[in-house]
């Protein structure tokens, strides 16, 4: 645990970061949120998930991945065996961008605090990033999703296995796109499986 917190402290931490993120005028985004949609999970997560930005679903419900992506990412989980016990689920950006849009430089920096400060806390055994933004999040914008999957990386000291975002699959209907992400979500799977064993 980071610089010798319980897991109670941890937690409680988190709550403070939300509270926080819930005030949050950094940028523009704020000015048609419904909500700060700051994550879901616990600090004691082995596994946290990075995505993008929130939907409108999200920005509704202030919980990532409620819509048909989180149905998909979820049911992708149990397909491999992933507990969401041990899952944490966020984004680089926390409020929804107007008309689903790609976050701007000024809002991904606006929102690197708060992913920053989730990263230290929860102190994962696995980082698994969804799409490029996440991807480029953690390492650089030269990055693309299309040629970084199916590898790990190091991240700091953190495992960091990139794959599709679910929201890919969804309109790209490819089988093989699907195939690729299960493998993605089972080589994280084998990472976890490989720490529990040591």
């Amino acid at each position: 645990m980071p610089s010798g917190m319980s897991f109670t402290q941890k937690q409680r931490a988190l709550i403070e970061l939300s509270n926080r993120a819930d005030g949050c005028i950094d940028c523009q985004l704020h000015q048609e949120r419904s909500s700060v949609v700051f994550g879901q999970g616990t600090a004691e997560a082995r596994v946290l998930v990075v995505g993008e930005a929130p939907g409108k679903n999200e920005d509704l419900q202030g919980i990532p991945f409620v819509g048909r992506s989180g149905k998909l990412l979820r049911q992708a989980f149990s397909a491999v065996g992933l507990s969401e016990q041990f899952v944490y689920i966020t984004n680089v950006v926390k409020c929804r961008p107007p008309d689903n849009r790609n976050p701007r430089p000024p809002e991904l920096a606006a929102c690197r605090y708060y992913l920053d400060r989730q990263l230290e806390l929860i102190d994962p055994e696995i980082i698994l990033s969804l799409g490029n933004f996440a991807l480029r999040y953690f390492l650089g914008e030269s990055h693309k999703i299309s040629t970084a999957r199916g590898q790990s990386y190091q991240f700091d000291k953190f495992k960091l296995i990139p794959t599709y975002h679910p929201s890919y699959l969804l309109y790209s209907h490819n089988p093989e796109i699907n195939s690729r992400f299960q493998a993605d979500l089972r080589l994280a799977v084998e990472h976890l499986e490989e720490r529990s064993a040591r």
